[in-house]
């Protein structure tokens, strides 16, 4: 198989994956605020309303459980810019994300130094 089409099935893969994570993180944590506001899931939609999927143990959708995991995803997209060099900036602007590296990179010096002593 040529290194362009496994790529191509990686890929494919990978989104399929990431559909059903969050399709599942949909299905678990999105509750609206009252404990009878369910949000159903339409796993065909919005092409259709069959396969309608409803939990009565959803979660709210500011519950601790999704608050920590947003935090420590977004801690990780931080750690994640110091290691590589760039983040989600760059999408804007390639010389503010190279200074947001670098002001990033300047805290965890300051962080690590901290530590050792």
């Amino acid at each position: 198989m040529a290194d362009g089409a496994l790529f191509t099935w990686r890929v494919a893969l990978l989104a399929l994956l990431v559909f059903h994570l969050q399709v599942l993180c949909d299905f678990v944590g999105s509750r609206g605020p009252d404990a009878v506001d369910l949000w159903p899931i339409f796993y065909l939609g919005p092409s259709t309303k069959d396969s309608m999927w409803i939990w009565r143990g959803q979660l709210p959708l500011d519950a601790w459980p999704n608050r920590l995991l947003t935090a420590g995803l977004f801690l990780w997209s931080l750690w994640l810019a110091v290691q590589l060099g760039y983040s989600v900036v760059g999408v804007f602007s390639a010389r503010l994300d190279r200074r947001f590296v670098a002001v990033l990179r300047h805290l965890w010096d300051q962080w690590a130094a901290r530590r050792v002593t």
